[in-house]
């Protein structure tokens, strides 16, 4: 992060300009809808509102039946109508970049107020006196802003630490965005079902993690028939076949956890937890036209896919057959433990079976470390 003063920035940019004047791109009809910040409703008032907005809305535009041969359609109204009234009410999060010099705004900027008016005196004067008492200001202010600057990691560091001790895990990566700042979304290369191929346009992406996801979950059964039909039955339970209540809805509700991501629609959990008896009402009557019509609208069968980034595997190829790419590693993790091992005097034949248990491999590890760190002050 840089300074507050640019004088003490040592850097030296160079930068080569090429100005293109690009066509006006037309907007996606697509648009994801605007996050609501649902930060306002741990107030008592903003919960109070909310209630009275969204039951507002839902009874004035209420349809009197359920189509049951067109879920999507009666979820489009209600989608819409819930999320325009929380907007309304809650609105949208403003984005903040905060950096240690904002919270010390006055004190940095007396001090730089008092250099730049001594350097505009050295400058008029150009004596020993004035240029001692320029090079006193502005040894004081580089001392008295870096001091700043350290205070405000250090208590940055200190509520960080206080999130992760007390598991407020939402707390905690909202304080490292906020300090690292916005991500850059890089998209994950998959390779083809056979290997051969690397896929990097998102489009054969999607339709690769398509195609897998379809063969892990729809694999053929290979139990025996005869084995299955002997196996005892337990008795069927008649009530879980009944509509959904409302008593099931609350306690769904009550046990989904605040502060998570909305999906598709861009509703959040903690809009549909403070929304109100007509509000549930709502949702109760479009879970059992799904449970009765046996469909889903759109949004409830979409799903975020998340890629997790392998770093070995994409940098250093293939461990386990050693492969590696032009600029990878060497040598294989295996061979460097392996030497390692051999160093100690443990037996590296045996050492993947070794590991399965904890206490054993710790024994191992306790007893042959010592030895070999007396063998080599020898």
């Amino acid at each position: 992060m840089r300074g507050a003063e640019c004088s003490t920035d040592h850097y030296m940019v160079q930068s080569q300009l090429r100005l293109k004047l690009l066509l006006p791109r037309r907007k996606s009809p697509n648009v994801a809808p605007k996050k609501l910040d649902v930060a306002k409703l741990t107030c008592v008032e903003h919960q109070r509102r909310l209630v009275t907005a969204i039951t507002s809305a839902l009874q004035k535009d209420k349809d009197p039946l359920i189509d049951l041969t067109n879920i999507e359609e009666h979820w489009e109204q209600p989608r819409e109508t819930i999320h325009s009234a929380a907007s309304d009410v809650l609105g949208h999060p403003k984005r903040k970049t905060p950096d240690w010099f904002q919270e010390q705004t006055e004190s940095s900027q007396q001090l730089l107020e008092e250099k730049q008016k001594l350097y505009m005196c050295h400058l008029k004067e150009n004596s020993e006196r004035s240029e001692a008492a320029f090079k006193a200001i502005k040894a004081k202010v580089q001392r008295e802003i870096r001091q700043m600057k350290d205070n405000w990691w250090s208590k940055k560091a200190d509520e960080l630490q206080a999130m992760a001790d007390r598991n407020d895990s939402h707390g905690l990566f909202s304080g490292l965005k906020a300090i690292y700042g916005p991500r850059s979304n890089a998209v994950a290369p998959v390779k083809s079902a056979d290997g051969s191929m690397l896929y990097t346009d998102v489009k054969d992406i999607t339709e690769r993690w398509g195609e897998h996801f379809c063969n892990l979950l729809n694999q053929q059964g290979s139990a025996d028939q005869i084995a299955c039909e002997n196996l005892s039955s337990r008795p069927v339970r008649e009530e879980l076949h009944g509509p959904i209540t409302m008593a099931e809805l609350n306690k769904a509700l009550k046990d989904t956890r605040s502060g998570k991501a909305p999906g598709q629609d861009g509703i959040p959990s903690d809009v549909l937890k403070h929304g109100g008896p007509t509000l549930k009402s709502e949702l109760l009557d479009l879970y059992n036209a799904c449970w009765q019509s046996q469909c889903l609208p759109q949004d409830f069968k979409d799903a975020l896919i998340v890629t997790i980034f392998k770093k070995k595997a994409v940098f250093y190829g293939e461990m386990r057959v050693g492969k590696r790419k032009q600029g990878g590693q060497k040598l294989r993790y295996e061979d460097v433990l392996k030497r390692h091992m051999k160093n100690t005097g443990m037996n590296d034949n045996t050492w993947e079976r070794d590991a399965l248990d904890r206490s054993k491999w710790c024994c191992i590890v306790r007893k042959s470390i010592p030895a070999t760190e007396e063998k080599w002050q020898r």
